[in-house]
């Protein structure tokens, strides 16, 4: 395309000659610029604009030609985030498309369903809804169910009620979308698997963690089946479902898929890789709240001084961190290092995010608690043991809640 932009302007710059600025071929060059499929809107843009009102002038407002050149000048506008025109547009477009080729044509429903888009970018559910809904009818007329455009709609629509909070009407247009899927590009299609993941933030929102757990683990033997153990998006799917059986309660379950993560992680990705740290983070974390702090510490030192050699020592993943070591440090009851931690965390979250946000109020929070009882034999009701000891945490529940 870069090869193609010299000879396009070459031979535009010809009809304008040859042929004026208002013949067919020239306005046709002006519609054909290579700017927009090289991704370079604002540099197309007056190319597109000067087609759209020579067209108007020449074939007038209904020309199927005019028509096409207002719907790709509202893209444009799409896509450099100028909403009033683009819509102005996408509406002119749509209703002329509407009037020559029907509301349920394939190309009117594509202008709708820009248009939609559009709308819901610019956080107007209101207006976004009812095309959706228009093009979801249309195409389950004219396509039937079992047609990819009308399961594209049906997801479309699932995220804007989603976006919305109507979750319970979200839900069963949800699972209908997946069922699709599933018999028209299989259980291992890259379309499947992400709709199940929608599925399952669906389910965590309205509150259903034990639903939730069913579908990563059925996500996870698809992942496996299809994708093998070590590719990236099975790791991904395997932590997730890690994260969940952590989160309810069995981290024993948890440490040992965490483990299988990162054994595989190690052995495939090369040096400080962000998903690696992220893995000796996640099983430290576990053995953390299982009591194994002897285990979880060596983790996480690893974890932090990665993170500090790729991500410096001021990034948000570094600073947490620094308080997940330096609070599994603090249970331990060696407390001169962790305060140290403390200290730094709460140093870097200050900075970076200042003294109100949450992360540093409990930094501080979590470095006053150490303080008021570095100078007593029993910490918050935890024992501290002395270094080299392999005793661990009493009361586990008392200091959780510091990870973050």
């Amino acid at each position: 395309l870069e090869e193609a932009a010299p000879l396009y302007d070459e031979v535009l710059a010809g009809r304008r000659v040859v042929l004026g600025s208002a013949h067919p071929d020239t306005l046709r060059a002006l519609a054909m610029s290579p700017l927009r499929a090289m991704g370079r809107e604002r540099e197309a843009l007056p190319f597109c604009q000067e087609a759209v009102e020579g067209r108007r002038a020449s074939l007038g407002r209904m020309h199927p030609d005019t028509l096409l050149s207002v719907n790709n000048l509202a893209t444009l506008y799409h896509k450099l985030d100028e909403v009033e025109p683009a819509e102005s547009l996408y509406e002119e477009a749509l209703a002329g498309f509407r009037l020559r080729l029907g509301s349920c044509h394939p190309d009117t429903l594509r202008i709708a369903s820009s248009l939609a888009a559009l709308q819901r970018r610019a956080g107007r559910l209101d207006r976004a809804e009812p095309l959706l809904r228009e093009v979801l009818a249309c195409r389950q007329k004219t396509l039937g169910q079992m047609d990819l455009d009308t399961v594209t709609s049906l997801r479309s629509l699932v995220t804007l009620l989603a976006a919305e909070g109507r979750l319970d009407e979200a839900l069963p247009l949800l699972q209908q979308a997946i069922s699709c899927l599933r018999e028209l590009l299989g259980n291992g299609h890259e379309e499947t698997l992400e709709s199940m993941q929608q599925l399952a933030t669906l389910h965590r929102a309205m509150g259903s963690d034990d639903l939730v757990l069913p579908v990563y683990e059925e996500m996870l033997t698809i992942c496996r089946a299809n994708l093998g153990d070590s590719d990236p998006e099975t790791l991904r799917v395997a932590s997730a479902t890690a994260g969940l059986l952590q989160s309810l309660g069995n981290a024993a379950a948890a440490a040992r898929l965490h483990g299988d993560v990162l054994k595989i992680r190690r052995d495939c990705l090369v040096g400080l890789h962000p998903d690696t740290l992220s893995s000796l983070s996640n099983l430290a974390t576990c053995l953390h709240v299982l009591g194994r702090g002897y285990e979880a510490e060596p983790l996480y030192r690893e974890a932090l001084s990665g993170r500090r050699k790729r991500l410096g020592g001021t990034h948000p993943d570094t600073l947490r961190s620094l308080n997940k070591l330096a609070t599994l440090l603090h249970t331990r009851g060696f407390v001169q290092e962790a305060e140290e931690l403390y200290r730094e965390a709460l140093s870097g979250r200050s900075e970076t995010l200042g003294n109100h946000h949450p992360d540093t109020v409990r930094s501080r929070k979590n470095l006053e608690v150490l303080l008021q009882h570095s100078t007593q034999e029993v910490l918050g009701g935890i024992y501290a043991p002395s270094r080299g000891s392999s005793g661990d945490v009493a009361d586990f529940e008392v200091v959780i809640s510091h990870l973050v």
